[in-house]
């Protein structure tokens, strides 16, 4: 959870980079919320009002751990979800999109047990150039935004119900959107949250919006 405005979050952002480019790479992936700023959309707002986040920047993770954000508390956070956090489903999701920008996301869920699941989808650009408060009080006018979630494509964040899915089977769900003026369709992505019961993130996927698609990794720690 980021701003514009927000003079420390750069230094957060440094710290995310590292975490899920290179401590934890293909394992943790990042969703950047901005608050109050040209990026901020409503599910911002939402998290806010469940999780009631103590300052920017800010992590959550899994919806089950929140914290200002730095190397000790968010990596902490990161390794009780990846080691002490049992998985009982995986999750998968892939994305087309035509020659007029609508694009088509399909997200699955396979279960190990009978639970009933949401799903939460969100679209994200990388690599957008604007401006941002430096910790020197500065402005730098061609930050480099990553993560920048753009769009919610459920209801809610907490998710949209796909029923109870029985162990062993699959259920899931599909969503579309217009590409926006001023996106570059060659920075988005999309992201699937199976959230449980419990309303705790179980697994996530992550692909490409213009054909990209990520199957099922489903490892139990």
């Amino acid at each position: 959870f980021t701003g514009t405005w927000c003079s420390q979050c750069p230094a957060g952002a440094a710290t995310l980079d590292y975490l899920v480019g290179r401590a934890y790479k293909d394992q943790a992936y990042a969703l950047a919320f901005h608050n109050e700023d040209e990026y901020a959309i409503p599910a911002e707002r939402e998290f806010n009002s469940l999780f009631s986040l103590g300052g920017y920047p800010s992590y959550l993770t899994d919806m089950r751990d929140s914290g200002l954000l730095n190397e000790g508390t968010c990596g902490l956070s990161i390794d009780k979800a990846l080691y002490e956090v049992p998985v009982h489903c995986g999750a998968a999701v892939s994305s087309e999109c035509d020659a007029q920008g609508n694009v088509k996301v399909t997200a699955r869920i396979f279960s190990e047990r009978t639970e009933e699941y949401r799903i939460a989808a969100y679209v994200i650009e990388d690599n957008i150039r604007g401006n941002q408060l430096l910790g020197t009080g500065t402005t730098q006018e061609d930050y480099n935004h990553r993560h920048v979630v753009r769009k919610m494509l459920t209801s809610t964040v907490k998710g949209d119900s796909i029923g109870i899915v029985a162990a062993g089977q699959e259920g899931g769900d599909t969503f579309t959107f217009q590409v926006e003026d001023g996106w570059k369709l060659e920075d988005l992505s999309v992201a699937v949250l199976a959230i449980n019961g419990e309303g705790h993130v179980d697994n996530m996927a992550i692909c490409a919006a213009d054909g990209g698609s990520m199957d099922y990794e489903y490892v139990n720690n």
